[in-house]
């Protein structure tokens, strides 16, 4: 059999039944080798089991086809000898509405030398067991922020937030500072069951006027008390 690169068919029908006839199998029982349609059965251990020609083939699916396959759907079929046969693409889902899943290696990298954007027009899901990202500036805007975690742990060499309204509630808070400085611009206030402040060594209150109300007692206890 000679090969003829200018026949438009080379993959064709044709082609297969003479690839067939020199590998001595029976073009009559056997699709032949080439590209061909057909629809996947049911999923196998590492393979699928499609239908060809009204036979049943067992084809693995092709390192470029990403799109796993589904039961029903019509696919292109890569017939080869000794029983090599690979799903090369889906050409047809047969529940369109259904979940596409894409089957990549172990470790895939999506590299480009410009933007990558992922743009889903309802949701956006990550299920791992670790997240990581670096990134030299980042940039994030939400309009809403739900965080539940067991532990978060934030290590940053500078923090800027401006925030026009938060509302916290925590259940326990500790922190442990070097050093804090905190300007309000105009009202605070502090409402807890019971306050202790504990100063090492000097404590300046400094305002225009102070008022200090207790509804039983008031003590000031000191080695030296100076009032005025």
């Amino acid at each position: 059999m000679t090969y003829n690169p200018s026949r438009p068919h080379v993959l064709s029908r044709d082609l297969g039944r003479d690839l067939d006839r020199d590998l001595g199998l029976d073009p009559d029982l056997t699709p032949g080798i080439g590209l061909h349609h057909a629809a996947v059965r049911r999923r196998l251990d590492d393979a699928w089991e499609v239908g060809v020609g009204g036979r049943t083939l067992s084809a693995r699916q092709a390192a470029s086809c990403l799109l796993r396959p589904e039961t029903g759907d019509l696919v292109l079929l890569s017939v080869g000898d000794a029983g090599r046969h690979h799903i090369l693409a889906i050409l047809e889902r047969a529940a369109p509405g259904n979940t596409a899943h894409f089957n990549l290696p172990r470790d895939t990298v999506l590299h480009s030398p410009g933007r990558l954007t992922l743009a889903p027009d309802q949701e956006l899901n990550c299920v791992t067991a670790k997240v990581g990202v670096h990134a030299a500036e980042t940039e994030v805007n939400i309009g809403l922020v739900e965080l539940t975690t067991r532990f978060l742990r934030t290590q940053a060499g500078r923090i800027a937030t401006t925030v026009r309204q938060m509302d916290s509630t925590i259940g326990e808070l500790v922190q442990r500072l070097t050093r804090s400085q905190r300007f309000v611009q105009e009202d605070e206030e502090c409402q807890c069951g019971n306050l202790r402040l504990v100063v090492e060594e000097t404590a300046v209150l400094q305002s225009r006027e102070t008022f200090i109300q207790a509804q039983e007692q008031v003590k000031v206890d000191g080695e030296t008390v100076q009032l005025g």
